[in-house]
């Protein structure tokens, strides 16, 4: 994948057996637990932001188990095969792999689920418009799947587009709620507009994509590299690789 996404994980009490809490550090442990601590806490009693304070710790327990371990890979890949399975069967809102893409990343339906019966307008829209933007967990709704890792971009299908304006409009209706998970989403589709060179259609999507991006938001922070771009088109020497087969 292009980037780190928003994860989650949650571990189960016990720390597994013994060959996988060796593998745990002090540092790593205190992830652990304290994302088990938020996640009860959200789960057992409704209370402003308990929602999103589960949701965004995610992020430490993500940098834990995807850390490199001593033989090289990352500490969920050193994980025995008993302890990995029993580690899916107690995880909560949360899908992982460890197949060719290292994967950690949470299951939509359980945090709209929980934002339903324990959060308030804030969590609901967030998961909502979470949903629209990974609509099948892993890949957002702008990239089309090509192989296990990598994939081109949606250019023309305005799906960049309307994935902008759903969480900026977001961020301006609930300020700084989700704020770190909200930038990363917002910084994501900035970068595939500014960066992407794989085209799933034609140069002519391509354009319109970026054309109507820049009706819909003229001030953009990218107005300049995007201009650029559909500049450096119209003279020919673009770089994005129309009907693009990535991998």
């Amino acid at each position: 994948m292009k980037r780190n996404r928003i994860v989650g994980l949650l571990f189960f009490s016990g720390l597994l057996a013994a060959s996988a809490a060796a593998q745990l550090s002090a540092e790593d442990r205190a992830a652990v637990d304290s994302y088990k601590s938020v996640v009860k806490k959200a789960q057992t009693g409704k209370a402003a932001r308990r929602v999103e304070a589960a949701f965004e710790a995610i992020t430490t327990l993500r940098d834990a188990l995807t850390r490199e371990v001593a033989d090289g890979g990352t500490l969920l890949e050193s994980l025995p095969d008993a302890d990995y399975q029993r580690l899916e069967k107690e995880l909560k809102g949360v899908l992982i792999n460890r197949e060719e893409i290292i994967l950690v990343r949470p299951d939509n339906d359980f945090w709209i689920k929980l934002a339903a019966t324990k959060g308030y307008d804030a969590d609901k829209a967030f998961f909502a418009a979470f949903y629209k933007t990974y609509p099948d967990d892993v890949w957002p709704v702008y990239n089309e799947q090509q192989t296990d890792v990598t994939g081109c971009t949606r250019f023309g299908s305005l799906s960049l587009v309307s994935t902008y304006r759903l969480w900026t409009k977001f961020k301006v209706k609930f300020g700084s709620r989700y704020g770190s998970a909200v930038k990363v989403e917002v910084d994501a589709v900035l970068e595939e507009l500014t960066q992407s060179t794989c085209a799933c259609g034609t140069k002519a999507q391509f354009k319109r994509e970026l054309e109507e991006f820049n009706r819909a938001f003229p001030k953009s922070p990218v107005r300049s590299k995007i201009d650029k771009r559909l500049r450096d088109l119209r003279l020919g020497r673009s770089e994005v690789r129309a009907s693009c087969q990535s991998g």
